[in-house]
């Protein structure tokens, strides 16, 4: 990409006010300077880029208090939503139900005008890596909202009847302050309430959220996230408005999704060998790849990112799982163990 190319993107990522997206252009002009070896200049602009993020936070100021829980604890962290859909690679079928969600939401007054309202509830599923949460973030970018994201360790309490006063509480502040309310990991608090380990307390909290969901009003969305969603209630299925289920990428989607991460330096490898090499591997699997590929170009002075690069990184990503899984294995059997 040429130097005005960059300049540009530079300068529509600033008129956008997207952080993110103007350290990552940034951070190219950067590398060239260092392809170039102009190597004082990119030291001074890479502490720049440093000195400009220092003290600054995704957090922003609510109007309404935050809720609360009994020990004093916020129930919700509001933030600025940190991707945009262009961040993201997604099948054409999630990207197209997303962006008519955005589009109801955006044009509201056209449907209540005739009596309709639209998609507010938004169930996500898919396993663990597949974008869930980000593309949370870019819906709430899509519309102008803070992402108000649900503290599950304050929400849920040993005290009788507290973790559903303190659902009510996250509802009534999405009520009075527009945001997309996210529930990650959902499950954790919809599980089935036949299973063998239900008890009064999880009754009363799902009952409170079949309650809520149906009653609550205002401009506000409210995505949830799910990896388990076999072990989600069946009534709370019928309250979402929309299911989305965000899947596995396939090779060419794979492809794209490393041209996108890796798009601070030139990519010279051969992207079809290791889309292929990485199919069955999360969106999140495949970006952690892509970072190391970076580190690993930089560090080795190409400043391209080749076969070697990705070779590396990939190497050091099934390590990374390997041990993690040896680990897991471990722990579950020293837990199996008599004592």
């Amino acid at each position: 990409m040429s130097r005005s190319d960059l300049i540009r993107l530079l300068f529509d990522a600033y008129a956008r006010r997207d952080d993110a997206e103007f350290r990552q252009v940034a951070g190219r002009i950067i590398a060239d300077e260092r392809g170039k070896r102009h190597h004082l200049l990119a030291e001074e602009l890479e502490r720049s880029l440093e000195r400009s993020v220092v003290g600054t936070s995704p957090q922003i100021v609510p109007i309404h208090s935050l809720p609360k829980a009994r020990d004093d604890r916020d129930l919700l962290k509001l933030s600025k939503p940190r991707f945009v859909f262009e961040d993201l690679i997604l099948s054409s079928e999630s990207r197209q139900a997303l962006g008519l969600i955005s589009l109801e939401n955006i044009r509201r007054e056209t449907l209540t005008s005739s009596g309709l309202r639209p998609r507010q509830r938004i169930l996500l599923v898919g396993r663990s890596g597949t974008g869930k949460s980000a593309a949370a973030h870019a819906l709430a970018s899509e519309l102008g909202l803070p992402v108000a994201t649900v503290q599950l360790s304050s929400v849920i309490s040993s005290y009788l009847g507290e973790t559903a006063r303190n659902l009510e509480s996250i509802v009534s502040f999405a009520e009075g302050q527009p945001c997309l309310l996210l529930l990650d990991e959902f499950d954790a608090l919809a599980a089935q309430r036949h299973r063998g380990n239900d008890h009064q307390e999880l009754t009363r909290i799902v009952a409170t959220l079949l309650q809520v969901f149906e009653e609550m009003r205002g401009e506000s969305l409210i995505v949830a996230t799910s990896n388990h969603a076999e072990a989600l209630d069946p009534a709370i299925w019928r309250r979402f408005d929309e299911i989305i289920r965000l899947r596995v990428l396939g090779v060419q989607q794979i492809e794209s999704l490393i041209r996108l991460k890796c798009r601070q330096l030139p990519v010279v490898a051969d992207l079809d060998r290791w889309a292929r090499e990485l199919m069955g591997n999360s969106p999140a699997e495949v970006e952690l790849v892509c970072m190391d590929a970076l580190r690993y170009a930089l560090l080795e002075g190409t400043y391209q990112v080749d076969d070697a690069a990705f070779s590396h990184a990939h190497e050091g990503v099934i390590r990374r799982m390997t041990a993690l899984a040896d680990a897991a294995a471990t722990e579950e059997a020293e837990l199996g163990e008599p004592s």
